[in-house]
């Protein structure tokens, strides 16, 4: 004889636990965005994961009219540093851009020279490889 289980109430899904809800409009710049300190690049919240947000564009990529070579090569420069330094500033640019628009046009701006400047630096040694 099979005994089959109740099947969920209102209470069980009222009773999930609790998640960890953020306004992005909330979401405070680090220092490292705000000041024109001599670092790299602004560092994402720790509760973003990176490797997973880098697995995440991978996995959404389009890569069919890719050759293997292609393909092998672009992973292997979006695995490096100057990429990730790239990707956190983005994020941050993106946050002052769409959630808080003329607030910090200076931040802005050294965002995105930031990211240029790095975006330059991996093609030249792109170049170089080729």
């Amino acid at each position: 004889m099979l005994f089959r289980s109740p099947l969920p109430t209102l209470v069980h899904f009222l009773a999930l636990p609790a998640i960890n809800v953020h306004c992005v409009e909330d979401a405070e710049l680090p220092p490292e965005a705000l000041e024109d300190l001599n670092v790299p690049c602004a560092p994402m919240p720790s509760n973003i994961p990176v490797d997973k947000v880098m697995t995440n564009i991978v996995q959404n990529l389009d890569f069919k009219n890719w050759s293997e070579h292609t393909r092998t090569m672009w992973f292997k420069d979006f695995k490096t540093n100057p990429s990730r330094y790239v990707m956190n500033d983005s994020f941050w640019y993106c946050i002052c851009w769409y959630f808080k628009p003329g607030r910090h046009p200076d931040v802005e701006k050294r965002l995105f020279d930031r990211s240029k400047y790095i975006v330059r630096v991996i093609e030249e040694r792109a170049v170089v490889e080729v």
